[in-house]
């Protein structure tokens, strides 16, 4: 590399064609360049004209005028930096001297200070990979435009890519802000300005490209997007005119120019929702939270996030759509609200987000100044549509914003040409996922938004279209022949946003009930699926209330009726108010010889008799359901309600073919198919099955199948699935089995699907198997007995099942059933341990009754075919037994009853036979 030549003020650049005045740029034009260099290069010598000419032009002939056109320019320049008139002489008839000393220095460090780029002022975070990612693709690409939305980090990140970037570029990197500039402004005027040259040398476009074109530079234009087609054009040019010069240009849209490529800057990812969990460590692996903490941090001295806060903080950055402004904006509040209260206080987040530095630029000192700036750059019809597709909470597509956009304004093809518009200035997101694009637009541009449609009668017009839209999309995704297919319970978490969006409107005093009503009605399926049953009673109520004494609503009366059902059993159990919506909704169901309607209406009254317990009743309910659904095809969906009523009657032996039959005929390992207002069948089949297996002794195929139900619940991804599996299943069977660890884990799971659905009666059962587990693990059994009496807000179902896990479990009604129904499939259970509890007293006037439970016990567990209870009740036989003619008999039985087994050898119940055996004749101690 050749050194630099410094005299006076001045440093001249060969290997860089640059002259510097006090470190400052200077401009000249290129032959002017040239001579200056030769005339230094040569300082105290005389160099001919003819000499200079030749180099200058060497293929081109010129007179010495135009040298000497050149040798006024740089006489002007060096003026102008302090030189003396006769730095260079002329001398007539021999040519030209440059008279002032010089001295040399190396240049390999000078790209370091050759750089306007301003630093950044705060740790960027988030950001790496795309800058690097940038860095790379500027290798091979001259022109890269950072687009996004107002806030991303455009700029931010502009200004890191062009800092590390200063290592690469030999002749520097330059940053030009277009903020200030309007459409009218010379572009070529800004970039003179970074480059520091000299407005004294007349400078034009021309004169910048003069410039520029021998340098190897990157040069930055931040902020394009208001002057967007003259931004293209001068980018254009520059390229053209200058072959070694990179762009890098951030907008909040691309500017389209020939060889440009496009890197879409996306928000910064934040932690799922949903995760109760969700720790402070693990929430800070991602750069969302990262920000927030980091900006906090620095405005309120010794602020930390905690564990209590985490799943808060993940709320709040899904909230803010992952927008750095947005959460440097939302961190700055800190010092008032904490983290919960400021989520909360998000719903009117252009308000709240209003503090940033001082020194910011305007358009980033709010969130609210940041889209004024966005929406003032949009055509008329750009920003009715935006307006308009506000009343979308989520994800839209096409025909959706045509539906509710569309009038004699906003014509099809208006929206045809100004979606992609919004897209491209970052004010919709769009998504190629699925077949065909979907768009929506960020929470805070929707806020915004919102405030555009205002309240009028137009805004009135577009949300009744959207509510009738979203009515009608409901009824097509609505079950097929009472069910749903897995292709549309994927849409159904999209929905339900929409729903409370169109809901609220329909009631509002501008709204229209009847509307209302409909969009009710239409979606009753799509609550259960989502396991939204609290909320879906609120307005089915008022729904129901709405239409009363309206004519000709039965239909809607009936969708609504039937979907009420499930959401009162889901969350308070078989309540008298289930009952009566059960037999309201048969009615109406026969009166509109509504065969699915009466279906539905009967697994209503089906779920009010198994949750009290009334399991004949129930089969009975079951057997009508099979009546009316006849030979359809779609009949097996049905077998299990039946099923379930054989289990809990102890039927053992014809629930498993009745089972059998749903697997014989339908595949239900993959179905994908649920009810309209039931779990999927997968789950139904073999967490029932689970529980017969495990009764008639094979534990550890129960176990197999009990994960596997559990496995099929969770891929459903509803919570109530979740709960029904884990509950008939998943926890009483590891407790059964001693498997503690196990059952732990799946309680831990119920407690939070439990959690999930917001449903009283599956947080009960959170209780029972706690107790279970409790009493399992050798927990005192006066204690089991008075946390259990505790629970008053059971009911049948919880106490029924609580009854078979521990001492002194069954309320005095549960040992009375268990006395008097050999039909009930507990009755064995609850016997033995009534009897093991009553011999633990020591009453030697108890015994007979003792060995009539047992003897009862035995005698129901055969008849039933439950080989596990036979199996308990056997083995406490053996405990119990105190003459020699009943510990002979005992064991002769026990060994019998172990004699029948195929299965489950190593199971906690048969090993403890097996060490009573080997301990005969007697064994200490009675046990459950």
């Amino acid at each position: 590399m050749k050194p630099s030549s410094c005299f006076g003020t001045f440093e001249l650049i060969p290997e860089r064609s640059a002259l510097l005045c006090d470190g400052e740029a200077v401009h000249l034009g290129s032959r002017a360049f040239s001579l200056l260099r030769i005339l230094v290069e040569n300082a105290g010598k005389v160099v001919s004209g003819a000499e200079l000419t030749a180099q200058i032009w060497p293929d081109t002939s010129v007179g010495e005028a135009n040298l000497r056109v050149h040798l006024a320019a740089v006489r002007k320049v060096l003026s102008e930096g302090g030189c003396p008139d006769g730095c260079i002489v002329t001398l007539p008839g021999r040519g030209y001297q440059f008279a002032m000393p010089v001295t040399h220095r190396k240049t390999e460090n000078y790209q370091k200070s050759w750089v306007n780029v301003p630093p950044l002022l705060a740790k960027l975070i988030g950001r790496d990979q795309v800058i690097q990612e940038i860095l790379s693709d500027l290798a091979d690409r001259r022109l890269i435009s950072i687009v996004g939305s107002g806030g991303i980090g455009k700029t931010s990140v502009a200004l890191a890519t062009a800092g590390r970037a200063i290592e690469i570029y030999p002749d520097g990197v330059f940053f030009v802000d277009f903020t200030s500039l309007t459409v009218s402004s010379p572009l070529a005027f800004a970039l003179a300005s970074s480059l520091r040259l000299p407005a004294s040398s007349g400078i034009d476009e021309m004169a910048v490209f003069d410039y520029l074109g021998p340098r190897e530079t990157l040069i930055v234009f931040d902020n394009c997007e208001h002057v967007i087609e003259a931004a293209a054009s001068f980018a254009e040019k520059v390229l053209r005119e200058c072959p070694n010069v990179h762009l890098l240009a951030t907008s909040r849209e691309p500017l389209r120019t020939e060889g440009e490529f496009v890197k879409r800057l996306l928000p910064l990812q934040a932690p799922s929702l949903g995760d109760a969990s969700l720790t402070a460590v693990e929430a800070l692996a991602f750069p969302a939270v990262q920000l927030f903490v980091e900006r906090a941090s620095s405005g309120v001295a010794g602020f930390s996030l905690t564990d209590e806060d985490a799943p808060a903080l993940a709320l709040l950055c899904n909230k803010l759509d992952g927008i750095p402004l947005a959460i440097e904006l939302a961190a700055a509040r800190i010092d008032l609200f904490d983290i919960r209260t400021l989520t909360i206080q998000l719903e009117d987040c252009l308000e709240l987000l209003t503090r940033n530095r001082r020194t910011a630029q305007e358009r980033h000192r709010t969130l609210r100044a940041t889209l004024d700036w966005s929406y003032g750059l949009l055509s008329d019809g750009e920003q009715l549509l935006l307006s308009r597709l506000s009343v979308f909470r989520g994800e839209f597509d096409r025909d959706a914003a045509l539906m509710v956009a569309t009038d004699h304004v906003m014509t099809k093809s208006r929206i045809w040409e100004s979606l992609p518009n919004l897209v491209a200035k970052s004010l919709l997101v769009m998504s190629n996922e699925s077949s065909a694009p979907v768009f929506r637009l960020l929470d805070s541009t929707r806020a915004y938004a919102v405030e555009k449609l205002g309240d009028g009668p137009g805004a009135n017009s577009v949300r009744r279209l959207h509510a009738e839209y979203i009515r009608d999309r409901t009824l097509s995704l609505a079950p097929k022949n009472g069910f749903v297919v897995k292709s549309h319970q994927e849409s159904h978490s999209k929905m339900v946003d929409e729903l409370r969006s169109a809901i609220a409107w329909a009631f509002s005093p501008k709204g229209d009930p009847e509307l209302g009503i409909e969009v009710i009605a239409s979606s009753a399926y799509l609550w259960f699926q989502l396991s939204l049953f609290e909320e879906f009673k609120v307005h089915a109520d008022r729904a129901l209330e709405a239409m009363s004494g309206t004519p000709n609503v039965s239909k809607a009366e009936l969708r609504l009726l039937l979907a009420r059902g499930p959401a009162l059993y889901e969350t308070l159990g078989a309540v008298p108010e289930l009952f009566s919506t059960a037999t309201r909704a048969l009615e109406l169901a026969k009166q509109l010889d509504d065969r699915l309607g009466i279906s539905g209406a009967l697994h209503n009254l089906w779920r009010y008799h198994h949750g009290l317990g009334e399991y004949s009743r129930s089969l009975d309910v079951a057997l009508q359901i099979e009546e009316y659904v006849g030979g359809d095809s779609q009949h097996v969906w049905w077998n299990p309600l039946k099923a379930l009523s054989l289990l809990y009657l102890g039927n053992l032996k014809e629930c498993r073919s009745v089972l059998s039959e749903i697997e014989d005929r339908v595949t239900i390992s993959d179905d994908g198919i649920r009810g309209a207002y039931d779990y999927n069948l997968a789950v139904l089949v073999m967490g029932t099955l689970a529980r017969v297996l495990w009764l008639q002794g094979f534990p550890e195929d129960a176990i197999r199948v009990a994960e596997k139900s559990v496995a099929a619940a969770l891929e459903t991804k509803q919570s109530v699935a979740i709960c029904f599996a884990l509950s008939i299943a998943g926890c009483p069977i590891n407790i059964w089995n001693r498997n503690l660890k196990d059952a732990e884990r799946n309680l831990s799971l119920l407690q939070e699907h439990a959690r999930l659905s917001n449903s009283l009666y599956w947080k009960q059962y959170v209780d029972v198997f706690r107790l279970g587990v409790a009493a399992a693990n050798g927990q005192p059994a006066d204690r089991q007995f008075k946390a259990g009496r505790q629970q008053s807000y059971w009911d049948y179902r919880h106490w029924e099942n609580f009854s078979v896990l521990g001492l002194s479990f069954a309320p005095v009604l549960l040992v009375q059933r268990a006395k008097s129904d050999p039909s009930w499939w507990c009755a064995p259970e609850v016997l033995r341990l009534e009897a093991v509890r009553m011999h633990g007293e020591g009453k030697s006037q108890a015994r007979a009754d003792v060995c009539r439970l047992l003897q009862q016990s035995l005698e129901i567990a055969q008849r039933q075919q439950a080989l596990s209870w036979e199996l308990r009740t056997a083995t406490s036989l053996l405990e119990l037994a105190q003459t020699g003619d009943e510990i002979k008999q005992a064991k002769r039985l026990l060994k019998e009853t172990m004699s029948d087994f195929t299965a489950g050898f190593d199971s906690y119940d048969f090993r403890r036979a097996e060490a009573l055996l080997e301990k005969s004749p007697r064994f200490a101690g009675a046990s459950l």
